[in-house]
């Protein structure tokens, strides 16, 4: 058996429904509160969240003298673009045309209306 601690977490009282609501999810997922929160939350999210984790990275692109980190496609390019070199946007443009062609046959087969 694994060595264990205790610990002790102060909620604000607008968190207690999702605690009871979790509580309810353990129980019918026939675990204990413990085990719930251990298997289901906090180790998933430490394996996909927390330092360490190879899969996120960027230390191999670190390494690189003229690695560029560009945006995702989740933020706002306005904001990115507000303070881009020529240069970089020259690079940008030419990776989301690398994209467009690499996603262009793949749209094609769905019957999606490529309009560009």
């Amino acid at each position: 058996m694994m060595p264990r601690f205790a610990t002790s977490v102060n909620f604000s009282s607008e968190f207690h429904p999702i605690w009871e609501e979790l509580k309810k999810k353990a129980k019918k997922e026939g675990k204990s509160f413990q085990k719930f929160l251990e298997e289901d939350i906090l180790l998933p999210y430490a394996k996909k969240h927390l330092r360490d984790n190879p899969s996120f990275t960027l230390y191999p692109w670190m390494k690189k003298s003229d690695f560029k980190a560009l945006p995702t496609i989740g933020e706002d390019p306005f904001d990115y673009l507000s303070d881009v070199s020529e240069e970089d946007l020259i690079l940008l443009a030419k990776k989301i045309k690398s994209w467009k062609t690499a996603i262009h046959p793949l749209i094609r087969e769905l019957d999606y209306k490529w309009d560009w």
